[in-house]
């Protein structure tokens, strides 16, 4: 419980498409884990089975009380001593270092020392992962990776450009809906309600399956917060698609999700989708004579009377961070992800804007005199970062 959702699953997500056999553990009695914005994870075994195996990696996310979960648990600490000792690759990122692997004995204060592998927060969760898979795959499967889940933009050209007037503010908390499908990208998923969660506005994850839990892209499991029947209910400031190629074509069937987007744009509301949901809102009509962005062989698949540009993300009534898709592998973005939901926060209240940029700051752990050991006074969660912690010289 209070596991960081985006560094879970981003991690997760980008070993398995590297080719990973990646096992996700529950140290909870239940594989089902809350995450820290609320997202709801299915782990795929209880860490007990995972006791008596050897792992060529064994990688920590953070998020609170997430960590000092993690920390609590006899059998992980065995495991994780067990893999430092054998002098295998293990890792953990932004609370995770100094809350469990303190304790443990098994943090040196390195971003990367022999075996061990450390980040600092959920802005930093691909980059962590793409450095497993230089470890375990070679350079050239982690170009790779970096080729097919990071756009490629020029630097002469700007990340982002708002093309059409469009009245962005709202007065009050404003309703986002994410319907979510089997096949839905993961990535795409967590990123949207983690970001747009910590600034503050209310994100429901509505399953079009019969089961309100969905198995993603990337066979990652995820529990929807309510079905489309039941979310279709209330009126949204903002109804955004996840990608994922089979989770689209699933969208696309859902008739009341197709009624709420026709509502959505006669009604003058935000709507958006990212990677392959651009084929829906193409197929539904939702993008006549707009410009949208889309990798190449998304555009393949689309033909409407509309534009396509260079920028990554342009803002308007209908928003699409650009994502790669290279090798038939249709993924997100991450870092730009990142800039353009705050962005989007902006559009939509001021106020929840600053408050999510502020969690993006990215703080570096203090070193003090004395050595490694430090008294800690207190220590304070940076949603987007890590830890501060104040300690005595």
């Amino acid at each position: 419980m209070g596991t960081e959702e985006m560094e879970a699953v981003i991690v997760a997500g980008v070993l398995r498409r590297a080719g990973a056999d990646v096992t996700l553990a529950s140290v909870e009695d239940g594989l089902e884990v809350e995450a820290s914005c609320g997202s709801r994870i299915v782990a795929d075994t209880h860490i007990a089975s995972c006791a008596d195996q050897v792992f060529d990696l064994v990688a920590l996310p953070g998020g609170m009380p997430g960590s000092v979960r993690l920390r609590d648990s006899d059998i992980l600490q065995r495991i994780t001593v067990r893999q430092a000792e054998e002098k295998r690759l293990y890792g953990a990122i932004c609370a995770a270092p100094a809350v469990v692997l303190t304790p443990w004995g098994l943090h040196r204060r390195k971003k990367v020392s022999g075996e061990l592998t450390t980040s600092r927060g959920p802005g930093t969760a691909f980059q962590f992962a793409l450095s497993f898979v230089q470890q375990m795959f070679g350079p050239h499967t982690a170009e790779d990776m970096n080729r097919i889940l990071m756009a490629q933009t020029h630097d002469d050209l700007e990340r982002s450009a708002e093309v059409n007037e469009f009245e962005w503010s709202v007065d009050r908390n404003p309703e986002v809906l994410i319907p979510i499908a089997n096949g839905s990208e993961e990535m795409e998923i967590i990123i949207l309600v983690d970001i747009l969660r910590r600034a503050k506005i209310n994100v429901v994850l509505a399953s079009v399956e019969k089961s309100p839990t969905i198995l993603g892209s990337q066979r990652i499991k995820i529990v929807a917060d309510k079905s489309i029947m039941s979310a279709s209910d209330s009126i949204y400031d903002l109804i955004i698609l996840p990608g994922g190629a089979a989770g689209a074509e699933r969208l696309h069937r859902s008739r009341i999700l197709k009624k709420l987007l026709k509502q959505q744009m006669q009604a003058g509301r935000m709507y958006g989708g990212v990677c392959s949901a651009l084929k829906v809102l193409q197929q539904q009509g939702l993008l006549e004579d707009k410009t949208v962005t889309a990798h190449h062989a998304v555009r393949q698949l689309c033909s409407f009377r509309g534009n396509f540009t260079v920028f990554s993300v342009p803002v308007f009534g209908l928003y699409f961070p650009r994502p790669q898709a290279d090798t038939g592998i249709k993924g997100p973005e991450l870092p730009r992800l990142f800039h353009s939901f705050v962005q989007v926060t902006q559009a939509l209240c001021r106020k929840m804007y600053r408050h999510a940029r502020k969690s993006q700051a990215m703080v570096k752990l203090l070193r003090w005199k004395g050595g490694a050991r430090v008294k800690l006074l207190r220590w304070t969660w940076i949603q987007l970062s890590g830890l501060l912690i104040k300690g005595t010289l």
